[in-house]
């Protein structure tokens, strides 16, 4: 059903395309295992773009590439495609270590109330995807490896930045 705005809601299954590596050259896949309802709009009579949280991209990507929180000493700083935007420019969500702490139910995470939204294409579901939802959700995220100690030295420059 679609508002005035041109807004819906419907169900759809979320894929996540990502690169973590150095050269964002091995392009990986994670598909959630739930439908999820996706609010959704079009930007031009072909365009579609679809709404989701952060969080439940990066819980797709960690539970099929479970590596990217196991290596001690290294974090990822997160960009997402934005579909909404002219050429689809990467936008910067923060450090992985942040979004996975977000998620967790400790009050003084570095982002424990955040509700960071990023965009994803709507596709059309083909054969086997097509079983309980006809359309999907594509977000592409890129993670950028960064290791701990610059990640420190982020940190101490966000704090002076911030005074």
């Amino acid at each position: 059903m679609e508002n005035e705005e041109g807004i819906s809601v419907r169900p759809m299954r979320l894929k996540v395309l990502y690169t973590f590596d150095n050269e964002s050259k091995t392009n990986c896949l994670a598909r959630w295992p739930h439908i999820l309802d996706i609010q959704t709009a079009y930007l031009d009579e072909t365009t579609q773009v679809g709404v989701i949280e952060l969080k439940t991209c990066i819980q797709t990507i960690v539970s099929a590439s479970p590596e990217l929180v196991a290596k001690l000493g290294r974090d990822y700083t997160v960009y997402a495609y934005d579909y909404s935007e002219y050429e689809t420019p990467l936008v910067g969500q923060g450090m992985l270590s942040w979004v996975l702490a977000s998620a967790s139910p400790t009050p003084n995470a570095p982002a424990h109330q955040s509700k960071t939204i990023v965009t994803g294409r709507v596709c059309k579901n083909t054969g086997l995807f097509a079983r309980g939802a006809q359309e999907t959700l594509e977000v592409k995220l890129r993670l950028v490896p960064v290791p701990l100690f610059s990640r420190v030295n982020i940190l101490r420059v966000c704090k002076s930045t911030a005074n």
